[in-house]
């Protein structure tokens, strides 16, 4: 293939990983906070709950790095992989299909982390 397919199809996996981060944050959401919320223990709605944020916090954490560095403006907090293991961590607090979208929201994250970092 072309350098130029190559860097479309580049393009378009780093659109869709981007996209789908997010989005499966939102649906562990909805279907921890509608279907098991209500039958678990206080510290393990809180762990539920640490999970889906910190998955979220760091995706926006990677995008304000990201803008930053393309903007050329020093960002004030170095990015850290740390949040992104805890959100990978914490979801085995949650069970069934939100479960599965944090541990794949999270590695997917895991992934543009590495992926993007300049040795």
């Amino acid at each position: 293939m072309s350098e130029k397919v190559l860097t479309a199809l580049a393009w378009l996996v780093f659109v869709v990983a981007n996209l789908a981060i997010p989005s499966f944050a939102v649906m562990a959401y909805r279907g921890w906070a509608r279907g098991l919320r209500g039958g678990f223990s206080v510290w393990r709605n809180a762990g539920c709950a640490v999970a889906i944020a910190s998955t979220v916090l760091s995706w926006l954490w990677y995008h304000v790095a990201f803008i930053s560095y393309i903007w050329q403006v020093r960002f004030p907090l170095d990015p850290d992989v740390g949040v992104t293991a805890l959100g990978v961590v914490s979801a085995f607090f949650l069970k069934g299909a939100p479960r599965a979208q944090v541990l794949f929201a999270g590695l997917l994250m895991v992934a543009q982390w590495v992926l993007t970092i300049n040795v």
